[in-house]
């Protein structure tokens, strides 16, 4: 626990402020696209349907608090939760049979290759440019090679095992600090919500990424400062989730300023033993994350996987690509052919660097009102379906060949609804995470993990303000918001 002063409080209330306007965004968007596709029928089933999820998570809320009890209570809870998020994975992708594509077909033809000791990919500008993306198919490599699977389905198998122990950690992270019911509806609710439910078809690296960094954030949201080898071993989770997918370094570094706060002398009774313990923590969690990520790149560079390790040579495309105002901050094959594919100064990093920041420079001197209207359309990608599609169901509208047992006309039926419970979803999240927000600010002592998730979320939403946006970015923020949301869960309850 960390005492609330009046530097915790204006960090609240930013988080507040914002949830409460992503609230107004996903309402907006929720209005706009039921007028706009005349949609009245789907929005209303889509609140039918929040309201007999809702009953239904709440009576297996009390089945379990009624009839489950016992030292193993919270294994056999946790279990439960495990096994209804991967059943409803598995049943998804067996329905939908998604045929990969884009950066999903990527990871998995690299995962392959690599299992079968194929190394060849790695001179392509891509991989000279964004080594880090392959510590996933590398990790996941070792699956295929040791149980010899190399088609899709059963490595998207494993790959929602992932993604149903995140659900999990929801629960267990969160039971730590509110009643167990609210711990529970809040993993149950995860459950159901479109976004997690879609990424479980396509080979994505988020869901591992996802995992271990809930499972760190578990090691360190005990007591703070957490012991030194939970804080070992958490630093090592986080590395290992930024491994995966470049979305820990984010939290690490909501650590790093959560400590700085913590010795300031206004949040804490001058103690010299204190600062040092938290210093001491800090720096071992920092040295973990960062020692573990450079020393599994170096192996990878010794064994000739990639001699780049797992290097960003080339952090200034997200830039380029997120001050894109023609595209709303969001990917375009244009910005990929002149700045990937062009061989003509790529493969000369000076030059490359060079030209892209002339780039970056030129898109933003376009002016106030339209940095202004860039903001709000990265916004809107990001946090709502505006003119998103679902991954899942690319199969389905591509000419690739796919087993899916949906035809386009019932894909469009489920669009029709989905987009509109999607945004009802992220209205009711945002909304109960302000009046969280609102909970915790009227606290005279925080948790520790809660605060970090707190600053990861400002610093999330912060970061996306400057690079490339997409929809399924969002889907690490999603655990985030549904833990802190439970404290206002519990007090709805009391009251």
């Amino acid at each position: 626990m960390v005492k609330s002063t009046r530097l915790m409080k204006t960090i609240l209330i930013l988080f507040t402020a914002w949830c409460f306007i992503l609230t107004l965004y996903s309402l907006r968007e929720l209005i706009e696209e039921t007028v706009r596709e005349q949609n009245w029928f789907w929005m209303t089933l889509a609140i039918i349907v929040f309201v007999l999820i809702l009953v239904a998570a709440l009576l297996l809320i009390s089945k379990m608090m009624s009839h489950i009890s016992g030292k193993y209570r919270t294994a056999i809870i946790a279990a439960i939760i495990f096994v209804l998020a991967l059943a409803s994975r598995a049943i998804f992708y067996m329905i939908i049979a998604t045929p990969q594509f884009s950066d999903f077909n990527t990871f998995y033809k690299v995962t392959v290759r690599l299992s079968l000791g194929d190394n060849s990919f790695i001179g392509h500008n891509y991989w000279q440019a964004f080594s880090y993306q392959l510590g996933f198919p590398l990790f996941m490599s070792m699956f295929a090679r040791l149980f010899h699977i190399y088609t899709q389905a059963p490595l998207i198998f494993i790959n929602s095992i992932f993604a149903s122990g995140s659900v999990v950690f929801i629960y267990l992270i969160a039971k730590r600090h509110v009643k167990e019911y609210a711990a529970i509806f809040a993993a149950l609710i995860f459950l159901f919500f479109p976004l997690p439910l879609d990424l479980s078809a396509v080979f994505t690296n988020q869901h591992l990424s996802m995992l271990f960094i809930l499972m760190g954030l578990y090691e360190l949201g005990g007591k703070w400062p957490p012991p030194l080898p939970k804080a070992i071993f958490g630093g090592i989770m986080l590395s290992l989730g930024n491994i995966i997918r470049p979305d820990a370094v984010i939290f690490t570094a909501a650590i790093a300023v959560l400590a700085l706060l913590c010795i300031r002398k206004d949040l804490i009774k001058p103690s010299g033993i204190r600062i040092r313990r938290i210093l001491l923590v800090t720096g071992i969690i920092v040295i973990a994350f960062i020692f573990l990520g450079s020393l599994i790149g170096q192996i990878c560079s010794w064994k000739g996987v990639q001699p780049n390790g797992f290097s960003n040579s080339f952090p200034l495309y997200k830039f380029a690509v997120g001050s894109n105002y023609s595209t709303g901050g969001r990917y375009s094959r244009a910005d990929d052919n002149f700045l990937i594919r062009n061989d003509a100064f790529f493969k000369d990093k000076t030059v490359r660097n060079k030209e892209t920041a002339v780039l970056i420079k030129k898109r933003l001197s376009i002016g106030t009102g339209k940095l202004i209207n860039l903001a709000d359309m990265k916004v809107r990608f990001l946090w709502t379906t505006y003119k998103n599609d679902y991954a899942s169901f690319h199969g389905v509208y591509s000419k690739i060949k796919t087993n899916s047992k949906l035809t386009r006309s019932q894909v469009n039926i489920i669009n029709s609804w989905a987009k509109p419970y999607d945004n009802l979803l992220g209205f009711i999240l945002f909304a109960v995470s302000g009046v969280a927000g609102i909970i915790l600010f009227r606290r005279k002592r925080l948790p520790a993990v809660i605060m970090v998730l707190v600053l990861s979320f400002l610093a999330f939403s912060s970061l996306h303000m400057l690079i490339e946006v997409q929809y399924r970015y969002h889907y690490i923020m999603l655990p985030v918001l549904l833990i802190i949301s439970t404290f206002a869960i519990e007090k709805i309850r009391k009251t």
